[in-house]
């Protein structure tokens, strides 16, 4: 099929999907791949969150290995 004609067959069924009603207790109805596109995004822009312990354990490591670390 054509390009456009994909495209907007693909428009329809995503403004289909989010005129479902939420889940309860939901803040919107996503489409596949949305979620993970969105956190894809926020993790190019601000980088993948490491918890404090880990931060430490890279650290030991990178002193015992003279490394710097970015952060």
């Amino acid at each position: 099929m054509p390009l456009a004609e994909f495209r907007d067959r693909m428009d329809a069924i995503i403004h289909f999907m989010r005129a479902c009603p939420k889940a309860h207790g939901g803040e919107r109805v996503y489409v596949p791949g949305e979620i993970e596109h969105e956190t894809e995004q926020r993790r190019t822009a601000e980088g993948i969150p490491l918890n404090a312990e880990l931060q430490q354990e890279l650290r030991a490591l990178a002193a015992e290995l003279g490394v710097k670390l970015p952060f």
